[in-house]
């Protein structure tokens, strides 16, 4: 997480410090590896961009529409 809220702090041309919080969520597990192995063997999936783009590109649209999104349900 604090490697992702550098990226994000980069993209955006901020310095953003990590704020620590008690997790409320019980039963959280501590550490957790993403990995697109299983989808990429089971679908044949490949990203086609990197995380770094894909930030700058939401980075992008949302100084262009900074409104909120009406739901953050997908």
């Amino acid at each position: 997480m604090i490697e992702l809220l550098k990226l994000i702090g980069n993209v955006m041309g901020k310095r953003v410090e990590p704020r620590f919080v008690a997790n409320p969520v019980g039963g959280y597990m501590m550490s957790q590896q993403a990995d697109l192995s299983k989808i990429a063997r089971e679908l044949g999936y490949a990203p086609t961009i990197s995380l770094k783009q894909g930030i700058a590109e939401i980075v992008s649209y949302r100084k262009t529409k900074p409104e909120p999104p009406a739901s953050l349900s997908y």
